[in-house]
């Protein structure tokens, strides 16, 4: 086997990470900038070929459980620095993420969630009808009972992080 120049592949290595996609390549990315020196990531495809080439590449801290919820802020922050670290253009839009609420079932929990988000440090509220169709005009709110929404949440490029990483 050889890698992607052409050099041979060594004959150890301290860790092997299978896959070259967001996952793959972020744990790779870590482990070495953790001082790791001998990481050998294996990719049988070109990087970002599998799962992460099908992502949408949202990214939002607006989740209902306090691990996501810090998942989530700990990942955006790190989105907004990628550029910086690792030095690399992501094709960042914090544009926000805009959560419909129709069914009556579902507007307890989405309280919850909100003020669970906003405990945790997530500027994240509930919005009106009439507020979510302000922000988002295309949508109808006949039967919307309320939306949340969060302003940092927003997409990327999926293959730009890989690169970046990579």
């Amino acid at each position: 086997m050889t890698t992607a120049s052409g050099s041979p592949l060594p004959e150890s290595a301290s860790v092997v990470v299978i896959g070259g996609g967001i996952m793959g390549t972020s744990t790779a990315f870590h482990l070495a900038e953790a001082g790791v020196r001998d990481v050998l990531l294996l990719e049988r495809d070109g990087l970002a070929s599998g799962s992460t080439s099908k992502a949408a590449g949202g990214i939002r801290a607006q989740f209902s459980d306090p691990v996501n919820i810090a998942l989530g802020a700990r990942g955006l922050t790190a989105f907004e620095q990628f550029h910086t670290r690792p030095g690399w253009a992501i094709d960042l839009h914090q544009v926000g993420y805009l959560f419909v609420i129709t069914d009556p079932a579902d507007l307890a929990a989405y309280e919850e969630s909100v003020s669970l988000q906003q405990q945790m440090g997530i500027d994240s509220r509930l919005l009106t009808a009439r507020e979510a169709s302000e922000l988002a005009p295309g949508i109808v709110v006949d039967d919307v009972l309320a939306a949340a929404f969060h302003s940092r949440d927003g997409y990327c490029s999926p293959e730009s992080v890989v690169h970046g990483y990579a």
